[in-house]
Order: structure tokens, then C-alpha cells, then sequence
């Protein structure tokens, strides 16, 4: 499995304006990215949210493509994992997480347009921050960004990786089922 934007660009947030990152204090601090889903909601990663019953300190930070440069800022109030969850595997790894205030919306910080259908065959995009390889201490403090095709369901199955309600995408039989944006869309 390949957790990581390998050979990707860096990118500007006005490229991918529901991008906001999550810095997670549990334990350690670590960085998530997340999709804006309306001013007040994120959608993230469930495993981002794993220690979810320590009522860990997350902070929402929007508007800016470098972790180290962005004003808006907002703490997390609410956690919701999805309820098969596990963190021995990849399957319902989703999350949502309310915000303490709303984003303020705008060219930097958009809305992602979440969809029912997949679109197999596309090329879409992967978008996020953090880890770069399986070295710790390699990562990246701005956003980056790297094309993917979108496998079908048959593909994806031969695959042994695709569970009801996945969808997967990457250049390899090694990439593993992972959200991505399809002309601004998820």
C-alpha cells in the first residue's frame, strides 16, 4: 500500500481550495488532510481521527498551500468515525469532523462536490500534504498533487483491495484504494 503523494507537484491552494490540513495532537502531533464539505464539516481519513477516544486536540487550517503560512485556523469540536471502521485495514476509512466556527468561504477555501457515481477510466487527481516516502522525517510542509487513473470495479477487485462503496485509482497494481478528486470533484 502506498500512503504517501509520490512524485507529485507542489500546487497552489487556489488549485485545490477544499484542501485544508489537520494537525492532530495525540499522542504526537501528525498532519491529515481533509475536504471541505460545507463551512462547518471536513471530510477526512478515519485512521486520522484513531485516537478519536482520547478527545485529542485538532486544529482545522485552511487557505493556504504551506502548512507554516496559512491564517485561518479552527478548532475541532466534533468527531465522527465511520462505524465499520477498523485500523486493521483500508475499508470505511472515512471521517468527518465539525469545526468550531465556520470557514470563511472564497477563492482560497471552496466547497469539494461530492458524487454517487464513479467516473472509471479518468484520470483524477490525489491532493494533500505530509508524508512524501516511508521515511518519517521525509515530508512535505506544501501541498502536493499527482494524477492518478481511475481503475474500474473489476480491475480493482482482481486487486483483492476493493470492498463495497471503494473506489480505486494509481499508475500500479501496489497503489490501494484512496479518495480523489476528479475535476474538483469526490
Amino acid at each position: 500500500m502506498e500512503p504517501f503523494v509520490v512524485n507529485g507537484d507542489f500546487a497552489k491552494i487556489k488549485q485545490y481550495p477544499h484542501c485544508v490540513f489537520l494537525v492532530v495532537d495525540c499522542h504526537g502531533k501528525w498532519i491529515c488532510g481533509s475536504s471541505v464539505v460545507n463551512q462547518k464539516i471536513l471530510l477526512t481519513a478515519a485512521h486520522c481521527l484513531f485516537c478519536a477516544n482520547t478527545k485529542p486536540k485538532i486544529d482545522a487550517f485552511a487557505g493556504h498551500e504551506n502548512i507554516k503560512q496559512t491564517n485561518v485556523n479552527r478548532a475541532v469540536k466534533k468527531l465522527l468515525i465511520h462505524d465499520k471502521y477498523s485500523d486493521r485495514n483500508v475499508n470505511s476509512d472515512i471521517g468527518l469532523v465539525m469545526l468550531s466556527e465556520d470557514l470563511p468561504l472564497g477563492k482560497k477555501i471552496k466547497r469539494v462536490i461530492l458524487v454517487k457515481q464513479s467516473n472509471y477510466g479518468l484520470s483524477a487527481v490525489v491532493a494533500g500534504w505530509g508524508a512524501i516516502s516511508d521515511e518519517p522525517e521525509r515530508g512535505t510542509d506544501t501541498l502536493k498533487w499527482a494524477n492518478q487513473k481511475v481503475r474500474s470495479e473489476k480491475t480493482c477487485t482482481k486487486l483483492g483491495k476493493l470492498k463495497p462503496g471503494m473506489m480505486c485509482a494509481g499508475s500500479t497494481s501496489k497503489e490501494h484504494p484512496r479518495p480523489k478528486v476528479i475535476q474538483a470533484v469526490l
